[in-house]
C-alpha cells in the first residue's frame, strides 16, 4: 500500500506553462505541496492522488515525467480506492485537444479497474484493467479530441476506481494540458492573453523545458529545434 506524505514546504512554482493557459498547474508542482491548489483533490484512502518521491508502496519505485510531482491513481490491493481531480476550466472558441501522459500496472484482467477524463460529467476518455497494455512500458502521451467543449467554462475531472481484492493497479499520470487553436485561437499566444507578445515566447520556452505535448509545434516525433522555427513562423504569421 502506497503511503502520500504531503510537504508543507514553501510553494513550489508550476514549470508548466505560462498562468493564461486552459488547465492551471497541469504538472501539479504547486498543488503537490500546498494543497489542494489549482485541482480539488480527493482519495479515499490517501487524502490526495498527488505524489512526489516521498510516496512509497506498492509499485514504487516510480516518479514524475516531469518536475517532482505526478498523479497516482490507485495503489491499494486490499481495499477498493475512487481517487479524483477536478479543476473548473475555460476553453477558447475552436480546436481544443485535451493531452496528457500516462504509464501503469495492473494485476486485474476482469476490467473493472478503470481511469477516466470527464468534462461536464461526460467521460470523454477511458482506460480499463484490460486497455492498459499500451500504457505500461513508460509514459505515453494520451490526446483527446475535445472540439465540442471550446468556447465556455467546463469542469475537467480525472478519476479512477481500483478495486483491491488483492490485485493490484496503479494509473500514473503528469503533465496535463488543453492545446488550443482553429477559429477563435492561435497557436503562437501561448499564454492566452491579448495579443503576441514576448511572455508567447517564454510561455513556449517553458512548456518546451517542461517537455509538454504543446512545445511538439510541427507535431513530428519529440522535441526539436524544428519546434521552434516552427512557433518563429506561427508568431511571424501573427493570429489572423
Amino acid at each position: 500500500m502506497k503511503t502520500c506524505l504531503v510537504s508543507i514546504a514553501a510553494l513550489v512554482a508550476a514549470s508548466g506553462l505560462a498562468q493564461g493557459q486552459v488547465v492551471n498547474d497541469g504538472s501539479f508542482e504547486a498543488s503537490g505541496p500546498v494543497p489542494p491548489g489549482s485541482w480539488t483533490q480527493f482519495s479515499t484512502n490517501f487524502g490526495t492522488p498527488l505524489c512526489n518521491g516521498e510516496c512509497i508502496g506498492a509499485g514504487s519505485p516510480t516518479e514524475a515525467r516531469t518536475g517532482q510531482w505526478w498523479a497516482w491513481f490507485g495503489g491499494i490491493d486490499t481495499a477498493v480506492e475512487v481517487g479524483s481531480l477536478t479543476q473548473s476550466i475555460t476553453i477558447p472558441a475552436g480546436t481544443a485537444q485535451l493531452e496528457f501522459y500516462m504509464v501503469g500496472f495492473t494485476e486485474r484482467t476482469d476490467g473493472t479497474d478503470f481511469i477516466r477524463a470527464q468534462i461536464d460529467g461526460n467521460t470523454v476518455w477511458t482506460v480499463t484493467d484490460q486497455t492498459l497494455g499500451p500504457y505500461t512500458l513508460d509514459y505515453t502521451l494520451v490526446s483527446i479530441n475535445i472540439n465540442a467543449y471550446a468556447g465556455g467554462t467546463h469542469i475537467l475531472k480525472i478519476d479512477s476506481v481500483t478495486n483491491g481484492g488483492n490485485l493490484l493497479t496503479n494509473f500514473w499520470i503528469d503533465d496535463v494540458v488543453i492545446v488550443t487553436g482553429g477559429t477563435g485561437g492561435c497557436y503562437a499566444n501561448c499564454d492566452q492573453i491579448g495579443g503576441l507578445t514576448g511572455n508567447d515566447f517564454q510561455c513556449f520556452l517553458n512548456a518546451y523545458v517542461a517537455n509538454l505535448a504543446y512545445a511538439n509545434c510541427d507535431g513530428v516525433g519529440g522535441l526539436t529545434g524544428n519546434d521552434f522555427q516552427c512557433f518563429l513562423d506561427k508568431y511571424v504569421a501573427g493570429c489572423s
